[in-house]
């Protein structure tokens, strides 16, 4: 079983929004020092930065899953490159104990990892299915931020 979650269009709309905001203003910032008669440098890098950060916002619009999980594991696009995590790596998984974003941390090569998902941009049923599917495969892992390592009982003992 395959579970991938996808940027909603809500996400999508907002991420159009930023580029055309970003790109605009970064435009307009260097073709103003373009014509300027004495162009300052300090806002032509401005300009510049602005739109590389358009660059990187086209760049993310351009890959929409934003989780993937399977049998193997699960993976977690960043903005450059991913995390993959076995499922036997992880340590602990947070859907239910934040309403910003799902929280995953785990070994990677020996080192402790973490990797987050924002759940504002992403499709509600994805995350559903993808909090089944770490039901299926990792029962243990803790639902709340806790410790990394405990398990669901002790974040449950704790809590009361």
């Amino acid at each position: 079983m395959m579970v991938d979650v996808r940027r909603s269009a809500r996400g999508t709309l907002s991420s159009l929004l930023s580029l055309g905001l970003f790109l605009g203003a970064g435009a307009m910032l260097l073709s103003r020092e373009y014509m300027a008669t004495r162009p300052s440098v300090l806002m032509a890098v401005v300009g510049v930065l602005l739109l590389l950060w358009a660059g990187v916002i086209a760049n993310g619009l351009r890959r929409p899953v934003l989780m993937s999980g399977d049998d193997s594991g699960v993976r977690v696009r960043r903005l450059i490159g991913h995390h993959a995590f076995a499922w036997k790596d992880l340590t602990f998984a947070n859907f239910d104990g934040s309403d910003r974003a799902v929280i995953l941390g785990g070994f990677i090569n020996g080192n402790m990892r973490y990797a987050a998902i924002a759940k504002r941009p992403a499709n509600a049923a994805d995350l559903d299915d993808m909090a089944a599917l770490f039901a299926r495969h990792r029962p243990d892992l803790p639902k709340t931020m806790g410790p990394p390592g405990a398990s669901l009982a002790q974040t449950e003992e704790s809590a009361t």
